[in-house]
């Protein structure tokens, strides 16, 4: 087999065709690119690694107009280097109600949310903080581990020797390839919700007094009882 008659060869260990790949964590000092860190101090394998944590929010906020106000929170988080990701209206035309999230840098969070509370009484806040560092670890050490696995395919192709060779060695690339694809794609999903922090705020109007005195109000029910007591 190729890996057989190469594997003597080979300046390192080259994996076999159907074998698992082991994951290396020994360097993991490099960090994550673009990830956001709180305070240091956990260590994998002897490295020390920066907490990685996704931090969302959700306010309530009761305004005079919803408009205005979507306005002004937009306005403080573009300065901030933040979005707008979406945005629902629902309710009535007299007592609308604003639905928006924003994703916002990490680090301006809770200035935000110092901002957002004063554009209007706030009926409600909760703010969640969700740790992730040992998920990103793991992710960095498997795709460390999956991308040396193909360095050791790719000169396992340069030394094939038949056609048989070439695709046994093709399919297992193929294989690493999409893995590192994948576990890519998990890594830059995650490093990405570290690093920009979700706002979530409903804006609101105050209920006119005639909606409240009359919320409950049943005209049919009042007839019939005042029809009852006659």
């Amino acid at each position: 087999m190729l890996f057989r008659s190469l594997s003597g060869a080979s300046s390192g260990p080259v994996p076999e065709i159907g074998a698992p790949t082991m994951v290396d964590k020994g360097d993991v000092s490099g960090g994550v690119p673009g990830v956001a860190v709180t305070d240091p101090g956990l260590a994998v394998d002897g490295a020390k690694v920066d907490p990685s944590v996704i931090r969302t929010a959700y306010l309530q906020v009761e305004t005079g107009d919803v408009d205005v106000a979507r306005a002004h929170l937009e306005d403080r988080v573009k300065s901030a280097g933040g979005y707008a990701a979406s945005s629902t209206r629902y309710g009535t035309t007299d007592a609308p109600i604003l639905e928006i999230t924003f994703r916002v840098p990490a680090a301006a969070l809770d200035d935000l949310l110092a901002a957002f509370r004063t554009e209007g009484k706030l009926l409600g806040e909760s703010v969640n903080s969700y740790e992730v560092t040992m998920q990103l670890v793991d992710l960095e050490a498997r795709l460390k581990s999956l991308r040396a696995s193909e360095s050791a395919y790719l000169d396992l192709m340069k030394r094939a020797s038949s056609v048989a060779d070439v695709l046994a060695v093709q399919t297992e690339l193929t294989r690493v390839r999409a893995d590192i694809e994948s576990y890519d794609a998990q890594r830059a999903a995650l490093a990405d919700q570290v690093a920009m922090a979700t706002i979530t705020v409903q804006l609101s109007t105050p209920a006119s007094p005639v909606a409240d005195a009359t919320k409950d109000f049943d005209l049919g029910r009042e007839i019939g009882a005042a029809v009852a007591n006659l």
